[in-house]
């Protein structure tokens, strides 16, 4: 009986390899299954793909700021609501964000004194939460420079490419939206 050749090292794998790998997996099984739309699969799996580098992109701009997705988002309906102090419920309710999570990374932008935490004057339990100066600058700088890295991206898309795949991330939406549970049996 012939050696069963070693895996591949585990010990570094390029994220990037392992989700065209995952992909190319995914293309065989709708290209080999009766009733798939391997056209279909092939563009949504490549947008997915390309949704995840952009997103890996502005993750990485963000972290030059020293900001996470999270407090980001924060910082901004901060930001818009400038000056008005805002509970951290309204805060979760603005972003999509839960609750516990929008109290956590509160505490890490009130550490940094980007925010400030006061307390309702009619009734002390209640807390709200602003931007400080310091805060304001940051978003200001971390919104330019994913910004900045938006429009570097989309230099090479045409002025008809924007509406056409605007359109079609509305569908996509829509379609996802829609979409009833798909049968599991094989």
């Amino acid at each position: 009986m012939a050696p069963v050749p070693p895996s591949p090292p585990a010990s570094n794998p390029s994220p990037a390899t392992e989700f065209t790998l995952a992909i190319q997996t995914l293309l065989t099984f709708a290209r080999q299954r009766d009733g798939l739309n391997e056209a279909g699969c092939r563009t949504l799996l490549d947008f997915m793909e390309t949704s995840g580098v952009l997103g890996a992109r502005l993750r990485a701009d963000l972290a030059a700021e020293d900001l996470t997705r999270i407090k980001f988002a924060l910082l901004l309906v901060l930001f818009a609501l400038d000056p008005v102090a805002v509970s951290p419920s309204d805060l979760a309710l603005h972003t999509g964000i839960s609750r516990p999570a929008v109290s956590t990374a509160l505490e890490g932008l009130a550490h940094r004194r980007l925010v400030n935490r006061t307390g309702g004057a009619a009734d002390r339990r209640l807390r709200y939460v602003s931007l400080t100066v310091a805060g304001r600058d940051l978003v200001d700088r971390a919104a330019m420079r994913c910004l900045r890295s938006l429009s570097q991206i989309a230099q090479p898309l045409t002025d008809v490419a924007h509406p056409a795949l605007r359109e079609a991330c509305g569908l996509i939406r829509a379609a996802t939206a829609n979409a009833a549970s798909p049968d599991s049996s094989p």
